[in-house]
């Protein structure tokens, strides 16, 4: 793997304004989710992927990560509302240039996998829980 999927998107999120890095204005993480007192919150998790081939002509490897994105909110209009705002979002990136981690890459695509699902609340506090699943083609600068 490249660089860390989850914090390609994590960082597409936060770089349109989707999400914030910290605060209480939907912050997001990656690879958990804090059970704190932020009600509007999201987190990406990576979920698997696989190489797939190279780039002919500029010779460069290309990886298909896959990750999950997790909305947790208040209500269930806020987090249907961070859906759409972050399909809309991810829709739109074509071949997008980044530094993760200190690596170059070149994000040409995010495309959704699964729809967005509503799994329920959380037992204790009742905040709504999304989800939605994509995978990323993703080359080295």
């Amino acid at each position: 793997m490249i660089v860390n999927p989850a914090k390609v998107i994590a960082q597409i999120l936060i770089a349109d304004g989707v999400a914030s890095a910290a605060g209480a204005v939907w912050p997001v993480t990656t690879s958990k989710m804090p059970e704190d007192t932020i009600d509007n919150r999201l987190a990406v998790y990576n979920t698997g992927g696989v190489p797939d081939g190279v780039l002919h002509s500029e010779k460069l490897p290309v990886y298909h990560p896959s990750i999950l994105i997790r909305i947790r909110s208040k209500t269930e209009a806020a987090g249907v509302a961070k859906g759409k705002e972050i399909f809309n979002a991810l829709r739109d990136v074509s071949w997008r240039s980044m530094t993760v981690d200190g690596v170059d890459v070149i994000v040409q695509a995010v495309t959704q996998t699964i729809p967005f699902l509503q799994l329920g609340q959380e037992e204790k506090i009742n905040r709504q829980i999304f989800t939605m699943d994509y995978k990323l083609t993703i080359s080295e600068a």
